[in-house]
């Protein structure tokens, strides 16, 4: 279970640097269609409405103020014994977005179809709920 090191500051530092590599993100692309398959499924990434799964269904692009990104990544470093200040989280979070959505090779960006969702003032499960009623409507 590599879920704890995935989420750490050194990973999220390199994630953006890495991600913009076109080999990468081509290769990634295929990777996440071929886990998917034929199947159902829920998948979360910066790129998966408008480049991994383009017809998807559904999707949902969330959005948060930065502050409460902050916190709610504080709390899950902190959690994973991280240690971290608020303030060099909300940097690490508006640098990562910059190079995200000015990347040249799938931007970070909302797809013209996807549902916006601002989840600063919803906990999880309030989060889960309205994309759930949305869903079986």
């Amino acid at each position: 279970d590599v879920s704890k090191d995935i989420s750490s500051t050194d990973i999220s530092i390199m994630v953006s640097s890495v991600s913009a590599i076109p080999e990468v993100r081509e290769k990634m692309v295929q990777i996440q269609r071929n886990i998917s398959g034929k199947k159902d499924c829920v998948l979360e990434g910066r790129d998966i409405g408008t480049v991994v799964f383009p017809n998807a269904e559904y999707k949902f692009y969330l959005v948060a103020d930065t502050l409460v990104r902050a916190k709610r990544r504080y709390l899950e470093l902190k959690e994973n014994g991280e240690n971290c200040t608020l303030d060099a989280i909300i940097m690490n979070i508006n640098d990562r977005d910059e190079k995200d959505s000015t990347r040249k090779h799938s931007p970070l960006l909302q797809a013209e179809d996807a549902i916006l969702i601002d989840t600063s003032k919803l906990t999880l499960d309030e989060q889960i709920e309205k994309i759930v009623n949305i869903v079986i409507q």
